[in-house]
């Protein structure tokens, strides 16, 4: 049975629930999620308790101007692409805050923060409490435009490739796992950097590719 959930996007035009919606604001409380959730414009977009599976992309948060995202408590499953996509299309500084979020079994990413479709700005997110299992790379950064993704307290784990950054982006890991990830437990390549503040747990992994930059707890 589907899990009930909350999406609340401001002065945004959202698509979700089995149809689109366009509106100044949107509070759709207590709705199950038969479509993906798609975002392309607005100052925000928040998803609580919600499950999000069986669809092309779970969640598509491409906004054409600054924005921020904030999903919590929520698990994306069985998706034919991406879990949860961050990948804004125009100028702007976008922030996503992921908590307590579940990503298991898509088609490719768990959790993806792509800046390459971005035609200026920034993006920086987070991911805490978080895990990504089962997919093709359980966490991704790529950077088109200067990118951070900082994972704390996560596991990525069982994915055919643990974490990937590419291009002008910087994956930062602290407190997290990451395990049994055949292919590669890491991926780092075109100049982008994975930083850890050596206080993981690394084992099971593929070949690596890259070296990690150490960093100093302050």
């Amino acid at each position: 049975m589907e899990q009930l959930c909350t999406l609340r996007a401001r002065h945004a035009a959202e698509k979700a629930h089995a149809g689109d919606v366009a509106a100044r604001t949107v509070q759709a409380e207590d709705v199950a999620v038969r479509e993906r959730i798609v975002f392309t414009a607005g100052n925000s977009l928040t998803i609580e308790t919600c499950i999000v599976r069986n669809l092309s992309s779970g969640v598509v948060f491409a906004p054409s101007g600054s924005s921020r995202l904030a999903v919590s408590s929520t698990v994306v499953a069985n998706n034919g692409i991406n879990g949860i996509i961050v990948a804004p299309e125009g100028s702007g500084v976008v922030t996503a805050a992921l908590d307590r979020v579940e990503a298991y079994h898509q088609g490719l990413d768990g959790i993806i923060i792509s800046g390459t479709a971005a035609t200026g700005g920034s993006i920086t997110a987070v991911a805490t409490n978080s895990v990504a299992a089962g997919n093709v790379i359980g966490f991704n950064v790529l950077g088109g435009v200067p990118t951070i993704l900082t994972v704390v307290n996560s596991v990525s784990a069982n994915n055919g490739i643990g974490l990937h950054a590419s291009g002008l982006s910087t994956l930062r890991l602290a407190g997290s796992t990451l395990i049994d990830n055949p292919t590669h437990g890491w991926q780092i390549d075109n100049g982008a950097l994975i930083e850890t503040f050596g206080d993981n747990n690394i084992r099971g992994n593929g070949a690596n590719t890259g070296p990690l930059t150490p960093i100093s707890k302050q």
